[in-house]
């Protein structure tokens, strides 16, 4: 007796039509055949090969056009030095400290929103309209506040219709830190000539060495010291070598909490390349901020500074023409604290903390009367 055997036909799994999508990309992702392979390698690589020769053409043909040189070329075919020379007279500039009001200043005026040119007048910060703070004058055509201190080289707003504090305080600090404008007192003070980095590259790479190792950067708060040195790049902060960093008497609202303070000590710590560093005397009278200072080491010259009481210079404030008037007449100072921590630190050896607090403690005491001041009977 024999049994049939049926054989049922194989269904087709891989199709072209099958509703799983799986199925549908196995099909699609199967390799093709190497002969097709090789010829689509071919093509692909005449096709680079040509274009790359229309490129090469169209350089040589441009060069071949240019009969004699620009002023880049004969700019950059001068020697470095000379180069160097031309970025020097553009953009280093004394320590604005130093700076004096221009004859035609235009002081600017902290009422809200501010920072104006006018309190009153058709410039007036008033005359204004803002989503946030000034939303009940919006339906009566009035322009968004735009300060003159907003700087052209700022990154553009995200939201045009806040005026330039809202947008500061309500946006731009969320997202990164940056001066705030209020601290300006004025136009006098601000760099010129910044628009070369923007010419190419080798003008930006040149420039800006000239830029962050000649000009000595000077922070009257410590939330300016913070936000600038945090807001820049590592490797930019490194070629900084000059560092001025006073407490304004004139300014209101300095933020000196320990925290705040102790920060700024860290971020100066971070400049590897800094040579002279000049601090005001009023950050040697507390302990914990001698502590984080004398970890800083720069390279050739530490300076602390004492700024006068405005009583000193009060005759002197009815015709200054001097944008900070009592920063701008410091002078150095001089005893066993300022001398023994200015030494340890160029000798790139800090004290270790005991020896800084009995040093701060004995300066203390002679500051009071309390102990003999040997060295101020020798220089006697």
């Amino acid at each position: 007796m024999s049994v049939a055997i049926y054989h049922e036909p194989q269904l087709v799994t891989h199709s072209p039509f099958a509703r799983d999508p799986a199925v549908r990309l196995l099909v699609r992702t199967r390799l093709k055949p190497k002969g097709v392979q090789q010829a689509r390698r071919k093509h692909r690589t005449r096709i680079e090969h040509q274009l790359a020769i229309e490129a090469e053409a169209r350089v040589e043909a441009a060069t071949a056009q240019k009969t004699e040189p620009d002023l880049l070329d004969r700019f950059f075919a001068l020697p470095p030095e000379v180069r160097n020379h031309v970025y020097r007279l553009l953009l280093v500039q004394p320590c604005k400290f130093n700076y004096s009001h221009n004859f035609r200043c235009k002081p600017l005026w902290y009422e809200y929103p501010g920072p104006a040119h006018t309190a009153h007048g058709p410039d007036s910060n008033m005359n204004f309209a803002c989503a946030d703070c000034r939303w009940h004058v919006w339906h009566q055509g009035l322009p968004v506040f735009v300060s003159p201190a907003r700087s052209q080289w700022a990154p553009p707003m995200t939201n045009e219709y806040l005026c330039d504090n809202c947008y500061s305080q309500n946006i731009r600090a969320k997202r990164e830190p940056h001066p705030t404008l209020r601290n300006l007192k004025c136009l006098c003070a601000r760099r010129e000539n910044l628009g070369i980095f923007l010419i190419n590259k080798q003008f930006y790479t040149e420039a800006s060495h000239v830029f962050w190792t000649e000009n000595c950067f000077a922070f009257e708060n410590p939330t300016i010291l913070i936000d600038f040195l945090s807001g820049i790049r590592p490797q930019t902060r490194s070629l900084i070598t000059r560092i001025s960093f006073m407490i304004d008497p004139d300014e209101v609202g300095v933020s000196l909490d320990r925290k705040h303070v102790q920060q700024c000590w860290r971020l100066l710590r971070l400049c590897d390349g800094l040579t002279e560093l000049e601090l005001d005397q009023f950050f040697l009278s507390n302990l914990r901020w001698v502590l984080g200072i004398k970890n800083i080491t720069p390279k050739t010259r530490v300076v602390f500074m004492r700024t006068p009481e405005r009583a000193e210079i009060l005759y002197l404030m009815t015709y200054d023409q001097r944008i900070w008037k009592g920063v701008s007449r410091r002078q150095p100072v001089k005893n066993i604290l300022t001398d023994t921590l200015a030494d340890s630190m160029l000798r790139q050896k800090p004290m270790t903390g005991k020896a800084t607090q009995a040093l701060f403690n004995r300066q203390q005491r002679q500051e009071n009367g309390d102990g003999d001041d040997t060295r101020g009977e020798e220089t006697l």
